[in-house]
Parts: structure tokens; C-alpha cells; sequence
């Protein structure tokens, strides 16, 4: 499903002190990213065609504070000059993806990435592995 978000960006489905669970890199250009809101319900984030990602501060027991998409057009005036450097080994870029994905933690990892397109999925709805 399109993931969904409020005008300010953020993704409208459950994410708040929700429990960040793992990132893997599927390939050069897809990553997952598994969570688990409060309510138990576990999710993944897909994101598409990454050009540049940072992670930073994984720890056990990571706590989400916000999950938020932005255009990459109107990323500069969203995020934070050093959140951008973060995606150019510290010198901002110009971004090639079509949007910027940002997850902040109240605890633990912080998830900055340029790619084109941001899907979200639960984790039930995941085909099963034999």
C-alpha cells in the first residue's frame, strides 16, 4: 500500500514509541525496515530505488518518536541542514530520489534516505518464506 501521510509529512499509520526492529538491504537500491507499534501490530517499510541512506545510534531497544516522507523538492526547508549533510558524508548533496525519508528516535537509531518511492506493508501481509 501507498504510504500515507499528514501534511506535515508524517506517516499516518501507528508508529510513536513504536519498537524499531531491523533494517536489511535487499539489494544496491531496496531496503526494509521492520517495526512494531505499540499496539503490537509489526510493519515494514520499503523503500525504493535508494540513492543515499545513513544510519546512526542502532541500539537495542530503539524507540521511534516520528516516521516522516517529505518531496525531495521541499526537503531543505523540512529537515535540518545536518540531517542533509548526514546523506553526503558531511556536506549536503543535491538528492536524485524522488523523496526524503526520515525516522528520528526518541532512543537509539536515526534513519535518513533519498529514494523514489516509500511503500508500507504490515509484516503479515509478507509472503512466507518454506
Amino acid at each position: 500500500m501507498r504510504t500515507k501521510t499528514d501534511k506535515y509529512g508524517q506517516i499516518l499509520a501507528p508508529h510513536h514509541d513504536g519498537e524499531l526492529l531491523g533494517v536489511m538491504c535487499l539489494s544496491n537500491s531496496e531496503v526494509e525496515i521492520m517495526y512494531r507499534c505499540t499496539k503490537g501490530v509489526q510493519r515494514v517499510i520499503r523503500l525504493l530505488s535508494v540513492y543515499e541512506m545513513d544510519i546512526s545510534c542502532f541500539r537495542n531497544g530503539n524507540i521511534i518518536l516520528s516516521i516522516m516522507i517529505h518531496p525531495a523538492e521541499e526537503a531543505s526547508e523540512r529537515v535540518s541542514k545536518a540531517q542533509l549533510c548526514r546523506l553526503g558524508y558531511g556536506r549536503p548533496i543535491p538528492l536524485k530520489g524522488k523523496v526524503l525519508f526520515l525516522l528520528d528516535s526518541s532512543y537509539g537509531a536515526e534513519i535518513i534516505a533519498n529514494c523514489d518511492d516509500v511503500l508500507l506493508e504490515s509484516a503479515d501481509d509478507k509472503p512466507k518464506e518454506t
